[in-house]
């Protein structure tokens, strides 16, 4: 029996494509944001700074969020959709586990193994940041907005 594609993190991988750049300013520090796609169910957000050094990555797979950054370590999560009664928007959230979920930090690892386009450097320390399970810090952040830039771009390049 054959396994369907958007459930198979080598897939998912292995179709991840860069979609578009971004810079942003944060604190008169700048970041170049570049979203990779995969028709797959997955998603990935890579934020470096102006010296190229990773600060911080998101990756989406079918809803289930691996995200670090330099600050806090790995988190895990679920995409949380909140619908807005007086606008009828639909919102992002995530809302980030208790704990660290090892089954979701093992698919972000298989997903990124397979990521064939990507930078080796920069998917070489990602691989690496999936270790960082800092464990005092993980009640730190209990739920986080979706940035922007992920709708944004899904509706400029793919229609989403």
């Amino acid at each position: 029996m054959s396994q369907i594609s958007y459930l198979d993190p080598a897939s998912q991988g292995s179709t991840l494509s860069e979609k578009a750049v971004d810079v942003h300013v944060v604190d008169g520090c700048e970041y170049v944001a570049r979203w990779y796609h995969s028709p797959f169910e997955a998603d990935l957000m890579i934020w470096l700074s102006s010296t190229g050094c990773l600060a911080r990555f998101q990756l989406n797979s079918s809803g289930q969020i691996v995200d670090w950054n330099s600050l806090d370590g790995i988190q895990t999560g679920l995409i949380v959709e909140l619908e807005s009664e007086s606008r009828g928007d639909i919102a992002e959230t995530i809302k980030f586990d208790m704990a660290h979920d090892r089954g979701t930090i093992a698919v972000a690892r298989s997903i990124l193994v397979n990521a064939v386009n990507l930078p080796d450097s920069v998917r070489e320390i990602m691989l690496a940041n999936l270790d960082d399970l800092r464990t005092e810090l993980t009640r730190i952040r209990q739920s986080g907005a979706r940035t922007r830039f992920w709708g944004r771009f899904k509706r400029w390049t793919i229609g989403a």
